[in-house]
């Protein structure tokens, strides 16, 4: 009862039957067979995008009770996400490689629960990656912005409960 084991596995098998797109960074003016001049490329076959094969999760708890001195909850959480493509076009520059990502934390609350304290390391392993993501707007034209996987981020927090 003190210890709580939890586990997901995700997996996607994704491609596009059809479909044809301009890629508004390397557009092409010759179209692809099947494909309409102003969608030249053919991109049937392609993994669709955001879309990593296999994703995981587990997460392991424990709470450890202190009697009068409250109780602590220690837990570890790892995630795994297969390596996937940003963008339609499945290019080598938009594909994101696989990663861990694992977070630690332990939260002491006080045994009426009116004060906690926290300490946690999320993202252990120093994952840091910047990478490209495309919006097509409704109008003519495309937004770019950058996303990223923050670095490991590591801290302390005070809370107290007036309820």
């Amino acid at each position: 009862e003190d210890l709580t084991l939890k586990a997901s596995v995700g997996y996607l098998d994704t491609e596009f039957e059809t479909f044809c797109a301009q890629d508004p960074y390397q557009p092409s003016t010759t179209p692809d067979a099947g494909c309409p001049a102003d969608k030249p490329q053919d991109l049937s076959g392609n993994e669709l995008s955001d879309a990593p094969k296999w994703s995981t999760s587990l997460l392991a708890q424990y709470n450890l009770q202190l009697d009068d001195l409250g109780q602590v909850l220690f837990s570890v959480q790892s995630s795994y996400r297969d390596d996937f493509y940003r963008r339609p076009q499945n290019l080598q520059i938009d594909k994101v490689d696989s990663y861990v990502l694992t977070d630690l934390r332990a939260l002491w609350s006080s045994r009426e629960g009116r004060y906690e304290v926290e300490f946690f390391v999320e993202n252990l392993e120093d994952k840091d990656d910047i990478f490209l993501s495309s919006v097509t707007l409704s109008s003519p034209g495309m937004m770019s912005l950058l996303d990223h996987v923050p670095g490991r981020r590591y801290g302390a927090a005070f809370r107290m409960n007036f309820l």
